[in-house]
């Protein structure tokens, strides 16, 4: 997936008890080499990420991305993309998504998640219970708004219900242990945040 991930890599391996970690950073050329995929925190300032708090002791493994700037975050993305050879296949990706979901008015619907985006976005992976490896994956945000959420959400389904006549819509209810319910809204297009975000969220 990674052409180039950075110019130098060091890592810690530290084993304690059952646990294994490994630690350390990585460094990138963008002068001489600015296709790496690491330049695309270029512009970023630190953000204090929490999404460690909200993710179940079963978890096997999680990443995830503090954008303090979003707009340069893209920015980045698309001069990553453009570099690699890979801008065109995901600008098709994009065109194709909003498409699905264009019905009265055109829809930008990366635009409209990035909207949804405080300054945090994860990709974590739970135990599988099938013989799929990644039947049990998530794209996590840390979002500013349910309300806008929830509203655009109504809007992509009901767009794509009116482009695609015969197609109903599914949402559920959903009661967490703690008693607080929420709405689980069914998307008919799948790999959204793959196609919005790259092949770090391909499952």
């Amino acid at each position: 997936d990674f052409p180039q991930i950075g110019s130098w890599t060091e890592l810690d391996l530290s084993k304690k008890n059952d646990v294994v970690r490994l630690n350390g950073f990585v460094t990138t050329d963008s002068i001489h080499f600015d296709g790496e995929y690491f330049n695309l925190f270029e512009g970023q300032k630190l953000v204090r990420g929490n999404v460690c708090s909200t993710l179940p002791v079963s978890t096997s493994h999680f990443f995830a991305v503090g954008l303090s700037n979003k707009d340069k975050y893209k920015e980045n993305y698309k001069n990553y993309l453009r570099k690699n050879s890979y801008l065109n296949s995901y600008e098709k990706g994009l065109s194709a998504l909003n498409s699905a979901f264009s019905a009265d008015t055109r829809v930008n619907v990366a635009e409209m998640m990035y909207s949804w985006i405080d300054d945090e976005i994860a990709f974590a992976m739970m135990p599988s219970f099938t013989d799929n490896l990644y039947d049990n994956t998530f794209a996590i945000l840390k979002i500013k708004s349910i309300k806008t959420v929830v509203s655009d959400l109504e809007k992509l389904q009901n767009n794509y219900e009116k482009k695609n006549q015969g197609f109903v819509a599914s949402s559920k209810m959903f009661i967490a242990p703690s008693g607080e319910e929420y709405t689980l809204y069914q998307l008919p297009i799948t790999k959204i945040p793959q196609t919005i975000w790259g092949n770090l969220f391909s499952h």
